[in-house]
């Protein structure tokens, strides 16, 4: 009867097991139909926005036309000069094209107005006399600029501060012949802001009184016959200031680089605002909270389907929002003015979208989490007015040019994302792909956080009977111990270590005052304070038993044996596994990158090789199973089935150790993922994570140690030899042969002392 309840015990659970997903679902679609009942929701989220974006470009237009024709008409411009002689000898050029121009635009409109007298039959109004350009002006003669011009001493930089509409570097001056009106001609650069209205404007009336100056001397030194080698004074080349390859854009003029990030805060954290209020304070005021938790559902699915609820709603509302911002833009024909020639490419597109859905996986979590506290709408809604006004700060944080995506701030929340699309979509800057997996990488597991966070507090008892909750209620700890920790807790765990590992790491890694033997100890520190301490600290504080929650328990002799066998025998194949993928060509190797290798492992020779082994194998191997397999394989097996628990903890100890402070390694992710199956099988097998840790240290002190040794190695004629491309690098058959009977002993090993576990589970 004992064995018979068991099993039916166990049938129960995978069958629960197995109706996860699609209750998940249909509890998905039940919180987006309590969404979407009120058709003023729909109203305001979907239809607002094909209402408000032609309004607001209508106004934008009307400002953006009449700006233009104050700048269109605008006459006072400034040059910029180097020295004050500069600016005297451009001055008579200057002056004497500009007298030229006016006296030709009023015999334009003598011609004119005498036209039209003839048509009119009426005698021509009496006028004074227009002035005539200067026949011959003195050249000792030092006249005042005709415009405003300033002294500067970067002329680049003085049209990028917009200081000056147009620069003119003088760039020699010689003799010039007789009988042309002038005594010096002068050869120039002008610089200009393509894309500054002013700027344009300024240069094409100084190209007017240059081009009216050398036409009048060539005109005078043709009819005086004393054309010699040259004829124009001015000659001037026109020089756009460009930078990495694009058009300088005029201080105050933000870039779409810089508006994008923020309008994307917006938009979805506007699209989330609403559904989770009313997701969860607005259960309470409903009166549904009870009922909701009373349910035979784990908490954990609750949420789940609320988050995803939330995050369509968001991510709808916000793709409305572009296609009304994109469709009114494209109408009104302000499209390549915002965007450029080449308008919104598909690059472009796709990158705006992907970072819409990483804005609104982050917005929808964390509003979950903030309004889970409230007792009522009107308490969520004060909790969130100062949420909105701290989200905006990271938008225009972006628009600071010294703020790189670098260091600490690629694992910042929010500010991460901001500066990764500003990067992404500014012209001729690039984001490195390592950069841009920690980012993505980061803000899923905040999320997941956040999510972790509202399931902790949603439901409690300080929410559902009205009694005053605090955010300490996150630290209480539970009444009752449990054997195994929640997934919850686990991916909260998980999402506080990966960026208190990538900041202790990136730290360290920039440390170059520490010896190499300092920095290698400094590392195993750094593992043991990730991987042990962050995870005790999160069982202690959920009352979870150590020895059960990371599998500490006992294992027999033969299990262990064939851990240390496994360990020995394994490491061949991860060698040879990256030797086909390269030539598959799945993976690359660049020359850097073995150049690298090889220099760490000249640097690590000089070491003790028990410094080396423990530092880098054996204090990883512990801390990592205590993690992987102990505490995080455990918390899954609570929730869905071993195999699938084992897969999904293999997969993110590989990303685990795909990730380098500086670029992505993505020949460590197949191997590592195949040797924490290998891991989580045994684990699983076994029920302790001790064996694990001797096989996983075993195979790390392995390649520690062939690596360390190759030299001597090679000597002995064991086919070690230094190869420069992986593609020679393989090792020998004899070596091949010896690791699969190896392996096939060690897993006989286990299985065999592992035998009548496994008939009791199954």
């Amino acid at each position: 009867m004992g064995g018979s309840g068991t099993h039916r015990a166990e049938f129960v659970v995978k069958r629960r097991r197995r109706v996860a997903a699609p209750r998940i679902v249909r509890l998905t679609l039940k919180e987006l139909r309590e969404t979407l009942r009120d058709r003023r929701t729909i109203a305001t989220l979907l239809l607002m926005p094909i209402l408000v974006y032609p309004l607001l470009s209508v106004a934008f237009e009307r400002f953006l036309i009449s700006n233009l024709k104050s700048v269109a008409g605008h006459t006072e411009y400034v040059l910029g000069l180097h020295t004050q002689p500069e600016a005297d000898k451009l001055a008579r050029y200057i002056y004497n094209g500009s007298m030229m121009l006016e006296a030709r635009q009023r015999s334009s409109a003598d011609r004119a107005r005498k036209q039209q007298s003839s048509r009119t039959g009426q005698r021509p109004a009496e006028k004074t006399a227009p002035k005539t350009a200067p026949q011959n002006l003195p050249v000792d003669v030092a006249l005042d600029l005709p415009v405003a011009y300033e002294l500067v001493d970067d002329l680049r930089q003085s049209i990028l501060d917009g200081r000056v509409d147009v620069a003119v570097e003088i760039q020699k001056t010689e003799p010039f012949p007789p009988g042309g009106g002038f005594g010096r001609a002068i050869d120039c650069a002008l610089f200009y802001d393509a894309q500054s209205p002013s700027s344009r404007e300024a240069l094409h009336w100084l190209e007017g009184c240059l081009y009216a100056v050398n036409e009048t001397s060539l005109e005078r030194q043709v009819r005086a016959k004393g054309v010699r080698s040259r004829v124009i004074p001015v000659r001037a080349e026109l020089r756009p200031i460009e930078i990495e390859g694009e058009t300088s854009r005029r201080p105050g003029a933000p870039s779409l680089a810089t508006l994008v990030p923020l309008i994307l805060i917006l938009m979805t954290i506007t699209g989330a605002v609403y559904p989770a209020i009313d997701l969860t304070a607005g259960e309470r005021e409903r009166g549904t909270l009870e009922t909701l938790i009373a349910a035979p559902v784990p908490r954990m699915q609750l949420l789940l389907a609320k988050y995803v609820a939330v995050l369509t709603v968001a991510l709808l509302t916000a793709v409305v929002n572009l296609a009304a911002m994109f469709a009114t833009v494209s109408s009104i024909g302000l499209g390549t003015l915002l965007f450029g020639e080449a308008g919104v490419s598909l690059k472009v597109l796709a990158e705006i979208v992907g970072l819409l859905v990483l804005f609104a996986a982050f917005f929808s979590a964390v509003l979950l989490a903030v309004t889970s506290f409230a007792r009522s709408f009107k308490e969520a809604q004060a909790y969130l007015i100062p949420l909105m006004l701290a989200s905006i700060t990271p938008g225009m944080l972006s628009m600071i040019p010294g703020l790189k995506l670098q260091g600490p701030l690629v694992v910042t929340p929010l500010l991460n994302i901001v500066l990764l699309a500003r990067d992404l979509l500014e012209p001729g800057t690039s984001v490195e792909p390592a950069t841009a997996f920690w980012v993505v990488i980061s803000t899923g597991l905040f999320a997941m956080a956040a999510i972790g966070v509202a399931a902790r507090i949603f439901g409690t008892d300080a929410i559902l009977y009205g009694s005053h909750g605090t955010w300490s209620d996150l630290f209480h700890r539970p009444y009752r111990s449990s054997d195994a920790p929640t997934p919850t807790s686990a991916l909260l765990c998980l999402a506080i270590m990966f960026p208190a590992y990538f900041l202790a790491s990136n730290l360290l890694a920039r440390s170059g005052m520490v010896s190499i033997e300092g920095r290698l100890i400094l590392a195993a520190l750094v593992t043991v304070l990730v991987f042990l301490q962050i995870p005790l600290a999160t069982a202690v504080l959920n009352r979870v038993d150590l020895a059960s929650g990371f599998q500490l328990r006992g294992a027999g002799l033969l299990v262990f044996a064939g851990a240390a066998v496994l360990g020995i025998s394994l490491w061949p194949f991860a060698h040879e596994l990256l030797v086909l993928l390269n030539r598959w060509h799945l993976v690359t190797f660049d020359s850097r990158t073995m150049e690298a290798a090889r220099q760490l492992v000249e640097k690590i020779r000089g070491i003790s090789p028990v410094l080396v082994v423990g530092a880098l194998a054996v204090v990883p191997a512990v801390c990592e199973e205590f993690f992987f397999r102990g505490f995080l394989l455990a918390a899954f097996q609570k929730s869905m089935s071993g195999t699938r628990a084992v897969i999904l903890s293999s997969v993110l100890f590989g990303l685990f150790h795909l990730v380098a402070i500086d670029q992505l390694h993505f020949e460590r992710l197949v191997p590592s993922t195949c040797l924490g199956l290998v891991l989580g099988w045994l684990c699983l097998r076994s029920g302790s994570v001790l064996p694990g840790m001797l096989l996983h240290a075993s195979h790390n002190a392995l390649l520690l140690l062939a690596a360390y040794y190759q030299k001597e190695l090679a000597e002995l004629g064991w086919g070690l030899d230094q190869s420069a491309d992986l593609e020679t690098a393989g090792l020998p058959a004899s070596w091949l042969v010896t690791a699969t009977i190896g392996t096939a002993v060690g897993f006989a090993l286990v299985m065999l002392a592992t035998r009548r576990r496994a008939d009791d589970r199954s």
